[in-house]
């Protein structure tokens, strides 16, 4: 059971991810805010490496997570998530 105001980032993503092909900018809507109402520093890098993840980047996810990580860079660069991003995901 899942409530369904609150589930997985990764399922979120999957879920715009087939959104985006089936043209339903609604649930595409619908999933972002979610995510965003859900994003934490616990979270955050997580979503933003599961955005670009399949070779499909998700831009609204990734713009999202630019702008949450540049608003809050001085605590979200310490966090070990953070560190361990690979080299290209952390200079775009």
């Amino acid at each position: 059971h899942i409530d369904a105001t609150k589930f997985p980032y990764h399922i979120a993503i999957d879920v715009m991810r087939v959104a985006d092909k089936m043209n339903l900018e609604q649930l595409e809507k619908l999933c972002l805010f979610h995510l965003h109402r859900d994003m934490n520093a616990d979270n955050l890098i997580k979503i933003y490496r599961e955005a670009h993840a399949k070779n499909q980047a998700i831009e609204s996810v990734v713009e999202m997570c630019h702008e949450e990580i540049c608003n809050n860079f001085k605590f979200i660069s310490t966090t070990e998530d953070f560190c361990a991003l690979p080299k290209e995901l952390m200079l775009k």
